[in-house]
């Protein structure tokens, strides 16, 4: 997956020189396709300030995150996850849209409406009265699945797929 961002960020770069395209114009056409050529921090600065802004206490933040401190300490040694996982990560700790938005493009994302799944998930993100009852992540989770998109991941969606495979059995 992260073979697969770099790659195409290498070639927006060509492509922006072979088109003597602007930055501008190769950020938009980044954008179109889920990804920013502008990182003005790094995912693990961000992460760790979002961290410290949401919740003081690091246990809080690996259950409120839903992600594992295994998997805490794998992004704190430099690792960048999966757009699915970023946003996953953000959605758990209920971060603003704007908040949202940083983390993503500091692990080199975006959100883009030319995606479905994003699309999606911006729309849910943008309508708070569907988010009263479960959890936000879990209601995001249900409506891809429902539409047999990438879930995002979390420990719930493992869980999940978990509770799935047994019944089918």
């Amino acid at each position: 997956m992260h073979r697969q961002k770099n790659f195409k960020q290498r070639v927006i770069k060509n492509v922006q020189s072979l088109f003597s395209l602007n930055d501008k114009e190769a950020e938009d056409l980044a954008n179109k396709v889920g990804l920013t050529l502008e990182q003005k921090e790094s995912f693990q600065t961000c992460l760790i300030i979002l961290k410290n802004k949401y919740e003081k206490k690091s246990r809080l933040f690996y259950q409120n995150a839903n992600i594992s401190e295994r998997m805490f300490q794998y992004i704190k040694n430099g690792k960048n996850p999966t757009k699915e996982t970023t946003l996953a990560i953000a959605v758990s700790m209920n971060l603003t849209p704007e908040d949202t938005q940083r983390l993503l493009r500091s692990a080199g994302y975006v959100l883009s409406k030319s995606i479905p799944s994003d699309a999606v998930i911006l729309w849910l993100l943008s309508n708070e009265e569907h988010n009263q009852n479960a959890s936000k992540l879990f209601q995001i989770n249900e409506v891809l699945y429902a539409l047999d998109m990438p879930l995002l991941m979390t420990r719930e969606k493992n869980e999940r797929h978990f509770r799935s495979d047994k019944s089918q059995n």
